[in-house]
């Protein structure tokens, strides 16, 4: 069984990756639309701000924001819907509130979204398979991971890392390994993580 994150204020129970996942794969296909339509009537109203944002944009970063732990949902506080809810609303206010157009999680790095008293961890894909913590947890881990290693078919670079990222390497083993620079390294974690999205708000 995984391990929760140490509870917050009043204790607060923070899901862990796998009871989210868990959460997004037993919401009906009616809630996902729901979903959907109000992460669409957010990006319409705010167009002037991000021009060409559609709803599935909002929906797709706020579960990167999720997944990726940049947005904690607390689960004694709130079911998983209404935080969802509250997560795609919040990146709408952010969008009008720093006018920058831009979906934050998606286009910056995790070290630029950790602030500057909060320690390096390991990115998300690094923490996937080396925080399962039973073997059973590892096997579901990596057949996770062969259900969309095959949509990098195309990107050999990509593959690479993820497969890399399969066998519990951090992300320095994998540079190291593949001979490639931080940069190139980071480049292919962002593409990793929108498909990672795009995967699991398909299934």
């Amino acid at each position: 069984m995984a391990q929760h994150p140490p509870e917050g204020p009043e204790g607060e129970q923070i899901a862990t990756r796998d009871e989210t996942i868990s959460a997004w794969k037993a919401l009906s296909a009616e809630d996902k639309i729901r979903l959907l339509v109000d992460a669409t009537q957010q990006a319409r109203i705010r167009q002037k701000y991000s021009p060409g944002i559609s709803g599935m944009d909002l929906l797709q970063e706020a579960w990167l924001r999720v997944f990726e732990g940049t947005r904690k949902w607390k689960m004694r506080k709130v079911e998983f819907l209404p935080f969802m809810f509250e997560v795609v609303r919040g990146i709408g206010s952010d969008l009008t509130r720093t006018n920058s157009g831009k979906l934050s999680a998606a286009s910056l790095s995790e070290s630029a979204l950790r602030s500057e008293d909060e320690p390096e961890q390991e990115s998300p894909l690094d923490r996937y398979v080396a925080n399962a913590d039973t073997p059973e947890a590892i096997a579901i881990a990596k057949e996770q991971f062969a259900g969309f290693q095959s949509e990098f078919e195309d990107d050999e670079s990509a593959w690479y890392v993820l497969e890399c990222t399969a066998e519990g390497l951090s992300g320095p083993e994998i540079q190291q390994r593949l001979g490639i620079s931080s940069k190139e390294f980071e480049a292919a974690r962002k593409k990793i993580a929108r498909r990672l999205a795009k995967y699991f708000l398909s299934n």
